[in-house]
């Protein structure tokens, strides 16, 4: 009996105490199911649905697009390997290059006539008999008309007048100088330099020949290339000789003739190197690129390749046509809702912290908003920053939600902040699609920035926290960079600068911090530790009113607000607090001094 009794006695503490957990677990949900219902009957919930509503559409937008975009930069190494998720075709730019090179060769360089030059020979020669008219021999000539024509004898110059009828020039003459001129239009004369250009450069076979309208009525034509004369070849005077033969000149006026061609010999062409090259680029752009065609699962690049810009293009390439082809369109809109849903499922989960351990945030539409707005702006900030430059991954991806942590530590506590940073960083990580490292880093980041923030008594602290908080980023950097990241030379040489940008970024948020933090005490309506030890100088500007007016007063302020602190510091309370509110309690008595009998 005896032992039954004690298995009796030895039982009856033990179901105590289950019923005792029993009731505290049964009390705290009825304390969640009646928070619940209060917040459910509260004003705020309409506004409080809508601002999280609103936030759930801006961040899914955001992840979405980031997913789209390609996070990847020229010059570092790939963490992951990349393959063509469907086939589609893409330009060969090497191929496409040299054949649009070779087509801008074999283009036809385009010379344009001289028109001074090729009119004075037409205006001479034609108008040469009834310049002779009245002239009897050679030595009559004037010097100008003789310089032109060097070789004139006495049977060219009687040949010559009997070309003139009563001051006319004959159409026979007319139609020679005619046919010379068009011949001269064919046989292009150019400069030395223009000629051994053309002689070095020119692949073309052909040349093209442009004239103003004042020459002839076809503005331009496409001759042989051999036809090119240079004003300094010996063969030139041949050439002219030939050319005015061919015209009709005979005798001895076919001598004068090629004497005036031959004498002071002038380009009748020049090479038109704008026309030349805009030529050459319209006949480069009618080239077609050259396709090639990428298969499916063909590896655009691998892990720990140092992408090149070559195979940058391709993996855009490749995601826009994903992105834009009809047979993929579901999969993207599948991977837009999982997007949503994950950004959901989140943002619920803030929201419902909030709600339940935030009571300033449940009960202020206006602070939720404020949270959301932050949420969002910082997700975006990462988003753009990384998308826009890669290589600055370490900077962009982790500082964002870094600031929002001390933010949030400011303006509520610590609990908070934790917690709305840690949600914060799945989001990015989502957003960016980036591996657990990040994610470790971003928490990182949170963590010793929160635990450094608990109470903010100076600049001091605020700078300490953002060196602490860089160096323990950019070891964490090195760190995941030799877990997550392929070991190759380029990598380790990689790691460092982005140690470096993770570093920048810790100290980054301290700086910033310390430069809006007016700005925040005012938006979430705190005051911190530096603001409470400015308003316990004595020099404050309402204590010195204070000591003036009421001194016994202010003694007796000092002496309550030391009692009072030690009285906190008993209790874990707020010292600092407690210190500022006793030194201002009796602030009002400096109004009226003398009623009060420590001031008489």
């Amino acid at each position: 009996m005896a032992k039954d009794a004690s298995k009796t006695g030895s039982q009856r503490p033990a179901r105590g105490a289950v019923r005792s957990r029993r009731d505290l677990l049964a009390r705290q949900r009825r304390g969640m199911v009646e928070l619940l219902g209060t917040f459910l009957r509260s004003p705020s919930l309409g506004w409080g649905t809508l601002t999280w509503a609103l936030f759930i559409v801006i961040c899914a937008s955001i992840a979405a697009w980031s997913r789209q975009q390609p996070v990847v930069a020229v010059g570092r190494v790939a963490n992951e390997t990349a393959v063509a998720r469907m086939d589609f075709d893409v330009e060969d730019p090497e191929q496409t290059r040299q054949l649009r090179l070779l087509e801008e060769k074999k283009t036809p360089r385009v010379y344009a006539a001289n028109p001074n030059v090729l009119e004075s020979i037409r205006g001479s020669i034609e108008s040469l008999p009834r310049t002779l008219a009245a002239v009897d021999n050679p030595g009559e000539v004037i010097p100008q008309v003789a310089q032109q024509f060097p070789v004139l004898t006495p049977e060219g110059l009687a040949a010559i007048k009997a070309e003139a009828t009563e001051g006319e020039v004959s159409e026979g003459w007319k139609s020679r100088v005619k046919t010379l001129h068009e011949l001269l239009l064919l046989n292009p004369i150019v400069s030395e330099v223009d000629y051994q250009r053309d002689r070095a450069e020119g692949l073309s076979s052909e040349i093209e020949l442009r004239f103003a309208e004042a020459i002839t009525d076809t503005p331009r034509r496409t001759v042989r290339a051999d036809q090119l004369l240079s004003a300094k070849s010996d063969k030139l005077p041949e050439v002219l000789r030939r050319m005015a033969r061919d015209a009709g000149f005979r005798g001895a006026t076919l001598d004068t003739v090629v004497s005036r061609l031959a004498a002071e010999a002038q380009p009748t062409f020049q090479f038109d190197e704008r026309a030349t090259q805009e030529s050459q680029r319209a006949a480069a752009a009618r080239v077609a690129p050259v396709m090639t065609k990428v298969g499916h699962g063909d590896v655009l690049f691998k892990r720990g390749d140092v992408l090149k810009a070559g195979q940058l293009a391709l993996f855009k390439l490749e995601l826009m046509n994903f992105q834009r082809s009809p047979e993929q369109r579901w999969r993207v809109w599948v991977r837009a809702a999982s997007v949503l849903g994950a950004v959901t499922a989140i943002a619920l989960a803030m929201a419902g912290y909030l709600v339940v351990f935030a009571p300033r945030v449940r009960h202020s539409p206006q602070r939720m908003l404020t949270i959301a707005f932050l949420l969002s702006s910082s997700l975006g900030v990462a988003c753009a920053g990384t998308v826009w430059n890669p290589a600055l991954l370490m900077l962009t991806a982790i500082a964002p939600t870094v600031f929002i942590a001390v933010v949030l530590v400011i303006g509520y506590d610590r609990r908070v902040a934790l917690a709305l940073g840690t949600l914060h960083g799945v989001l990015v990580c989502i957003a960016l699609d980036q591996p657990i490292g990040v994610y470790a880093l971003i928490l990182t980041g949170i963590s010793f920035a929160v635990v450094q923030l608990y109470e903010i008594r100076d600049r001091r602290g605020i700078i300490r926290m953002g060196l602490t908080t860089g160096a323990a980023l950019a070891v964490g950097t090195l760190l995941v960079a030799l877990i997550d990241r392929p070991i190759v030379t380029e990598v380790m040489m990689q790691t460092l600068p982005d140690a470096a940008l993770a570093g920048l970024g810790g100290l980054g948020v301290g700086v910033l911090a310390l430069a809006l933090l007016p700005a925040i005490e005012r938006t979430f309506e705190v005051t911190t530790g530096m603001t409470l030890i400015e308003l316990r100088d004595p020099k404050q500007p309402l204590l010195r009113q204070l000591q003036q007016r009421a001194p016994g007063t202010y003694n007796h302020s000092l002496n309550v607000a030391s009692i009072a602190e030690s009285a906190a510091d008993a209790i874990k309370a707020d010292a600092l607090l407690t210190y500022v509110g006793s030194l201002y309690h009796d602030i009002g008595k400096m109004n009226k001094p003398e009623y009060f009998v420590e001031n008489q």
